[in-house]
């Protein structure tokens, strides 16, 4: 047994760790709990046919009293929805007796335990492990693990908790969310509030149509996993180990850079620069920790072929005299063969100043996408193997739809298609040939879309 890729997860919340969750935080009223014993039962697992969900994550075992009575609730809806094609993941509170509890699992069904903390000892079932989004320890990861600590993408709800909302959400604000990560390459974990569970277990018409609304944007990214193989592309690499002291600064220079819509690579420091650099114009050295010799040579390799390298600290060859530039403060820029040395002088403080400057220096004129009239509209630009096709991908982070948004790609395309989460087919889009490039005037952008493009031969 090992651990899908492929699975579409959902949050099922039910059972009496979820009632004694909801009498913890005092949030339990009568229609609550009849929304929770409801879920509980195989029959409301038919709101899942023919949509793209496959793997429901349950409660399993939180370390109290309630885990008998919430584990033997579960089997009956472990039965029923392993025969309707579903896998269950168990999440596990604590590692009292956790052997036994995952062994327990294993015979219930479930296809995989998510733990709180990594295992220190092999079990019956694949793990995912769960991480805080800045404190990842990436030598602990598994090949799927959860981060926590996220936020709602695009919108600032007061009633957020966790994963899963209070209140408040949209069905706009939950195919975002779905939209958001799907785009970057993972999953988020499908948690509805509790009026829309309510809704579709009584069959209200409006919870099924936002359930509708939801599924279609599982199903349009459902329809198109080829995608989650292509490559980011850019023309800089961003590297750090991103852990420790070094997880503000790079995650939040990653998070800020790319709402400058700059396309950019990740490189872990720990394994990148093993062999020659190609297909960069310039490398941003977040860490304070110095290159390997390895990595040295060939950072001093790139520059000398005419890369930029923006660097904590000046690693280059003894000798060299710094200068600067009217417009770049703080910042000594090493000539070094054809390339140069970008030396932050007093090291880095704020990672929004590092994105802008980063920006800088890289030049808008390296730029491989652009949005017009954004609006609160973000893209990510990734290309298939062969080389002959290009994606960008847009995510529309507002509440209200994005209108008279335009890309601009630094190429000249042989073709190009729209796909829109309400089209199972694609839309030529015509083409203006501008700034040694090409523009596209994009249709109305509810939540995201999705622009391929056919590279000239």
């Amino acid at each position: 047994m090992s651990l899908n890729a492929n699975w579409v997860p959902m949050k099922w919340p039910c059972g009496p760790i979820e009632i004694a969750r909801l009498e913890k935080s005092k949030s339990e009223d009568s229609d609550v709990r009849k929304t929770v014993d409801g879920w509980t039962q195989p029959a409301a697992l038919k709101m899942l046919k023919g949509t793209p969900v496959n793997c429901l994550v349950v409660d399993w075992a939180s370390g109290t009293a309630d885990d008998a009575a919430q584990q033997e609730a579960l089997r009956p809806l472990i039965a029923a929805g392993r025969q309707m094609g579903l896998s269950y993941v168990g999440k596990v509170a604590g590692h009292d007796n956790l052997a036994a509890t995952v062994t327990a699992g294993r015979a219930a069904g479930l296809e995989a335990v998510l733990l709180d903390t990594p295992a220190s000892h092999a079990l019956d079932l694949p793990v995912i492990a769960t991480f805080a989004r800045d404190n990842v320890d990436w030598s602990l990861t598994t090949d799927i693990f959860t981060a926590t600590g996220n936020v709602w993408p695009g919108v600032v709800l007061p009633t957020m908790r966790g994963d899963s909302a209070a209140g408040g959400p949209t069905v706009e604000s939950f195919c975002t969310a779905i939209a958001d990560a799907r785009t970057y390459g993972s999953h988020w974990i499908l948690s509805l509030d509790s009026p829309m569970r309510a809704g579709i277990l009584n069959g209200d018409a409006q919870a099924m149509k936002s359930w509708a609304r939801i599924s279609e944007t599982l199903s349009f990214f459902d329809a198109h996993t080829d995608w989650q193989a292509y490559k980011p592309v850019g023309v800089l690499a961003i590297v750090s180990d991103f852990t420790g002291a070094n997880a503000f600064m790079s995650g939040e220079t990653l998070n800020l850079i790319s709402r400058r819509q700059v396309q950019f690579q990740i490189m872990d420091r720990k394994r990148a620069l093993a062999g020659p650099v190609t297909g960069l114009k310039a490398i941003l050295w977040v860490d304070g920790d110095a290159p390997t010799a390895g990595q040295h040579a060939n950072l001093l390799a790139f520059i000398n072929q005419g890369g930029t390298v923006i660097a904590p600290a000046y690693w280059g060859p003894a000798g060299a005299k710094p200068h600067r530039y009217d417009w770049l403060f703080d910042y000594d820029i090493y000539e070094v063969g054809k390339g140069r040395v970008v030396v932050a002088s007093k090291g880095y403080s704020d990672p929004y100043l590092l994105a802008r400057d980063t920006h800088l220096i890289v030049g808008r004129g390296n730029d491989l996408a652009r949005l017009f009239n954004p609006g609160n509209t973000n893209c990510y630009m990734s290309a298939g193997s062969n080389g002959g096709t290009e994606l960008v991908q847009i995510v529309n982070y507002a509440r209200n739809p994005a209108s008279y948004v335009a890309l601009w790609v630094s190429m000249k395309p042989k073709g190009a298609r729209l796909w829109t989460p309400s089209s199972g087919v694609p839309d030529s889009l015509g083409a203006i040939q501008e700034n040694d490039g090409t523009s596209f005037h994009l249709p109305v952008i509810p939540v995201n879309c999705a622009v391929e493009i056919e590279r000239s031969v």
